[in-house]
């Protein structure tokens, strides 16, 4: 079948036929690249049907989707074509007896292996470059193309009759079409004839409706989310560094009601709504130097900044209270400010926690009752102030929001308020009345410690908590829940920063050894059937890639512990191949 070597004496285990050895690596890379692109063929439509089939990718997407995943499969494809591929060069080899006929002509075992040997260097760098470098960014690009496409995803919904949920909101529409679009910044323009628009509560009941006869909805380029999108926690489309497409939904007349299911003209109404847009802050879309960036601050990454945010207002709550109540024992005066800017003075007499209400409750002590004294400022640069007197008290403090976009409310509820000074127009009637209840705020304390706490990386903010417990004499139950949520999301996320950069570094190394694996196992059953040397090929490989990643899962659950089954098959498979090539080479 190929040229042997040059003639000359026989001296075993010295003489190299080059052309023979070119032969081989030909015959071996042509097979390398016709199985990966088989396989990697295979292996982009099983990744690309499934999201065809929820009817998030358009024909052209999902074209679009396997081209970008065609790189990914990569990672899977080569240690399988690797080995496949040399498994069928040298098992064609023995059965022709080229092998034997080279071994006879003075070429030893280990130079017939070079080819596989080479073969497998160069798959392994190329798959540690592909791994750490390239395969990440096509990753998120799939992302992006897979949950981004905001516009087709509303509008083949609409296309096929049925709702489509965006937040809080069920939206319909009895036909949909597209327009050109001009500006930069918008990705798709929908016009949308028959739309009806329904607003369900948190049990998933309806809340209130609309419909109109034509709405417009537009949905903008998608974006990360900024630090100025956290000004208003209840309107924040998510954490920073998320992407987000941003949905403007707007009828100029529009019919429904008011939360009562009452009938009535709405007219124009506009509402912005928020879409993931794909990517994420999974370590499968960092190149090495992000995750090793990551790994040390790993603040940046979504879900950590939102408990880093989190803990920072639960801290602040606790500072401001803490705070208040020190102040207030000791004898002094607490300075607030209200929603109007007006300039609040607190003082009292005694104050307690109290268990059941959860709250601390004022109350007077002695000659010392509850005052508060409200500043506000006039046109002229002078000062009005109005003076309460207060039976009791209740200092009502809590978060709003969740975890992910939090805020603060503080607000004082006052019992047999009266009014003992008010030096305002019209408000003398006032004076001496008695009312049962009256909150003052929402409040806002002066030297806010939220901006500071913000500021705080999260090694920063837990080692204030640290001191913040050492003041309290224990662990503070209010801050902890946040305090461990936070811990474990910075431990879940180096471990799996761990366990996905060893999984590449396996993978990579996986190329090598099932190279030679193949050729090895082609050798020893080159008397067997075709058959029989694939499957005996085929089965290490797909071990090999099980206990790569198995061992990544474990190292996302428990840490290094998991290391030792990701990098047991490399070694269990290195082992395997140096005792079949031991007793292959003696024969």
């Amino acid at each position: 079948m190929w040229a042997g070597g040059a003639a000359g004496p026989y001296r075993p285990g010295v003489r190299v036929s080059w052309t023979l050895l070119w032969h081989i690596t030909f015959e071996l890379w042509r097979h390398v690249l016709l199985i990966t692109a088989v396989l990697v063929l295979v292996t982009a439509f099983g990744a690309t049907v499934q999201h065809y089939a929820k009817g998030q990718l358009s024909a052209v997407d999902t074209l679009k989707f396997m081209g970008l995943a065609a790189i990914p499969m990569l990672a899977y494809a080569v240690p399988f074509s690797g080995a496949l591929a040399a498994t069928l060069t040298y098992h064609r080899l023995g059965q022709d007896r080229e092998l034997m006929a080279a071994q006879a002509g003075g070429m030893s075992f280990v130079a017939l292996l070079g080819p596989a040997i080479v073969t497998g260097v160069v798959l392994t760098s190329t798959m540690g470059v592909l791994s750490e470098q390239v395969i990440p960014r096509f990753l998120q690009r799939m992302s992006e193309v897979a949950s981004g496409q905001a516009a087709g995803l509303i509008s083949r919904a609409i296309e096929r009759g049925e709702a489509v949920q965006v937040e809080g909101y069920l939206l319909f529409a009895d036909r949909v079409f597209m327009p050109e679009v001009g500006q930069p910044d918008v990705q798709a323009h929908l016009v949308l004839l028959g739309a009806h628009l329904v607003n369900l509560d948190e049990t998933g009941e309806m809340e209130s409706w609309g419909a109109a006869e034509r709405a417009d909805l537009w949905v903008m380029q998608p974006r990360e989310v900024t630090e100025a999108d956290l000004v208003n926690p209840d309107e924040a489309p998510g954490a920073p560094g998320e992407r987000v497409s941003e949905i403007i939904y707007r009828v100029r007349e529009a019919v429904g009601d008011a939360g009562v299911l009452a009938d009535g003209t709405v007219g124009e109404f506009t509402d912005t709504w928020y879409m993931p847009s794909g990517g994420g802050d999974s370590p499968k879309f960092l190149t090495w130097g992000e995750m090793r960036a990551m790994y040390h601050d790993p603040d940046p990454m979504g879900p950590i900044d939102a408990q880093r945010r989190d803990l920072a207002f639960h801290l602040a709550l606790r500072t401001v209270i803490e705070r208040t109540v020190g102040e207030l024992r000791a004898g002094s005066t607490v300075q607030m400010r209200d929603s109007e800017d007006s300039t609040l003075v607190l003082r009292a007499g005694g104050i307690e926690w109290v268990e059941d209400e959860k709250a601390w409750r004022l109350s007077p002590r002695g000659n010392q009752v509850i005052t508060v004294e409200r500043y506000r400022s006039r046109s002229d640069g002078s000062r009005s102030v109005d003076r309460f007197e207060l039976g009791a008290a209740t200092i009502v403090a809590s978060l709003t929001g969740d975890p992910t976009n939090r805020g603060m409310s503080l607000e004082l509820v006052g019992e047999d308020v009266r009014t003992a000074l008010a030096e305002r127009p019209g408000a003398d009637a006032r004076v001496g009345g008695v009312r049962d209840s009256m909150t003052f705020g929402p409040l806002i304390v002066e030297d806010d410690p939220i901006a500071a706490n913000l500021a705080m990386h999260s090694e920063q903010l837990l080692a204030a908590v640290e001191a913040h417990n050492g003041r309290w004499g224990s662990e503070d139950p209010f801050l902890a829940p946040p305090t461990k949520d936070l811990r474990d999301r910075i431990a879940k996320a180096r471990k799996q920063i761990l366990g996905t950069h060893h999984e590449r570094l396996a993978l990579s190394a996986a190329a090598i050894l099932l190279v030679i694996a193949g050729a090895v196992v082609a050798i020893r059953f080159q008397e067997a059937s075709p058959l029989t040397a694939y499957l005996a090929a085929f089965v290490p490989a797909l071990g090999m890639v099980l206990a790569i990643s198995t061992g990544q899962e474990m190292v996302d659950d428990y840490g290094p512990i998991g290391l030792p089954v990701l990098w047991g098959g490399l070694v269990v498979l290195a082992a395997l191949i140096a005792w079949v090539l031991q007793r292959v080479s003696q024969r």
